[in-house]
């Protein structure tokens, strides 16, 4: 399964690592994406390659969507790119996870309504704000997305998502 991962200025080291290397493990391809194909520095100084600008992404191309947390979402929720790929994967109802700081993009997509998920809980009245029912839980799983709130959720985040995975892959 080909998975898409956001990245850029400010990603949170360990949720954008965690699920990177995990999915692969999975035998997952794992492709990132950030605003520029560059390399991009997480918060606490670790350098990571996009694949692909955010520009280039053909949504029909990949199967799942990891949104990490950080300053970076704040930086990706502005690019109009960014936003059409999550519109589509919330229309397909792809498998999509997102934790921490990450909901800050589904937020500007605005593919929250009657949603229930968690996040960072700094966000949670932007969360409501667009339409969802935030969930004060570490993690949440609702439809196609699995939603985390920090780094000590990570391992069952992605347990949950690989989870998930699985059975989008026994559907088709």
């Amino acid at each position: 399964m080909k998975i898409l991962e956001f990245t850029g200025p400010g990603f949170e080291d360990s949720e954008l690592l965690y699920p990177y290397y995990r999915l692969q493990e999975e035998g997952h391809e794992v492709f990132l994406a950030g605003p520029e194909k560059k390399k991009y520095e997480g918060k606490n100084g670790v350098p990571v390659e996009a694949d692909l600008s955010l520009s280039e992404i053909n949504p029909d191309d990949f199967e799942a969507l990891v949104i990490p947390g950080g300053h970076m979402p704040d930086k990706v929720r502005m690019d109009k790119d960014a936003l059409k790929t999550v519109k589509h994967f919330m229309e397909k109802k792809k498998p999509i996870a997102v934790i921490c700081h990450g909901g800050q993009v589904m937020i500007s997509a605005d593919v929250l309504k009657d949603i229930k998920m968690t996040s960072v809980e700094n966000i949670k009245d932007d969360i409501e704000n667009a339409g969802a029912q935030w969930m004060d839980e570490g993690v949440f799983s609702f439809e196609n997305i699995v939603s985390a709130k920090t780094p000590k959720n990570l391992p069952e985040w992605m347990k949950r998502f690989t989870v998930l995975l699985s059975k989008n892959v026994k559907q088709k």
